[in-house]
């Protein structure tokens, strides 16, 4: 049932906390910028262990986004 991600999401002035199962911030600031995604398939390391090919939530995290500023954002996870 949970073999993704599952996360609850906790919105504020300072941004969001996100607690649970989930993806790493490799997955939501790097690999949007690979346009071709030339890692996945059989290109991807063995057991996916840089986390490229975004297959490896991680379980029990909490994770800081914070706000947009000068066009910056920062994210921290901590499992």
């Amino acid at each position: 049932m949970f073999g993704r991600a599952a996360v609850v999401v906790l919105n504020g002035p300072f941004r969001t906390i996100k607690l649970g199962r989930q993806y790493d911030p490799v997955n939501e600031f790097v690999q949007p910028l690979i346009e071709d995604n030339s890692f996945s398939g059989p290109f991807a390391t063995p057991g996916d262990i840089d986390i490229y090919d975004n297959d490896l939530p991680v379980s029990n995290a909490i994770k800081y986004t914070s706000p947009l500023m000068s066009g910056v954002q920062a994210e921290g996870l901590y499992a």
